[in-house]
């Protein structure tokens, strides 16, 4: 995780984003039903500009918080790499016999780079989310009590079923991708550093179809990984993000 000088602001415009949005839609929603009882128009002008307030208001937050979210997540990314190099100096080469070569290539590269969906995916819209829901709820609560409860029930319900369902999913997926990077970066290692002797030998071909066959398989996780996060997006889209 960014440290929270770095995390902070991003955090702070994704909830001014998100309430932003509610405040557009609460402000429409009343615009609709009071201009159907055709006041005059001095009447409605508050909630016209309400609208193009907030509207103007969501999409400016949203860009400030990419801004400041990626900016810290991206800093991190490169602090967490340097780490990890430092950490595998004293150990290569006797620490890793146990490991294949793809696999720590495979985590330097593609698994450190994963780290930064932790900010930017999980740990930021759950806050900016969670923050904005309360502030619905309160607010609600306000106009009338046993609707601010339903409100916070259905939330709560959502809530757990998203996350449920992204655990499972995600942690299967997950722990099928990993395995099959580690496999396709041992045989790009292989191929390219033994080209000479495959060629050699007359065993190129194989050493091809190897590669075809890890990269085919990596490839049908990965679509299997997607296909279940917009089925999770699909069913709760105001809690997973498609960031």
């Amino acid at each position: 995780m960014p440290s929270l000088k770095r995390f902070l602001p991003g955090t702070v415009s994704g909830m001014l984003s998100e309430a932003s949005a509610v405040a557009l839609l609460v402000c429409s929603a009343w615009l609709i039903v009071r201009a159907s009882e055709q006041p005059p128009v001095l009447y409605l002008s508050a909630a016209v500009v309400g609208v193009r307030f907030f509207a103007i208001a969501r999409g400016v937050f949203r860009y400030t918080e990419r801004l400041a979210g990626h900016d810290a997540a991206l800093r991190q990314l490169a602090t967490t790499r340097a780490s990890l190099v430092r950490r595998l100096i004293p150990l290569a080469p006797d620490g890793l016999s146990r490991t294949g070569r793809g696999s720590v290539l495979g985590a330097l590269v593609d698994d450190v780079d994963d780290l930064q969906n932790l900010p930017l995916r999980v740990v930021q819209p759950l806050v900016a989310s969670a923050l904005v829901a309360l502030g619905a709820v309160v607010l609600v609560a306000f106009v009338w009590w046993p609707a601010a409860l339903t409100l916070l029930a259905c939330l709560v319900l959502a809530g757990l079923a998203a996350t449920a369902w992204g655990w499972v999913a995600g942690s299967r997926a997950e722990t099928e991708i990993a395995p099959l990077r580690g496999r396709l970066a041992d045989a790009l290692l292989d191929h390219l550093g033994s080209l000479d002797v495959l060629v050699a030998y007359g065993a190129e071909a194989e050493s091809r179809a190897r590669i075809h066959d890890a990269d085919a398989r990596l490839r049908r996780a990965i679509v299997r990984r997607a296909n279940r996060r917009v089925v999770m997006w699909a069913r709760y889209p105001r809690i997973v993000s498609p960031r």
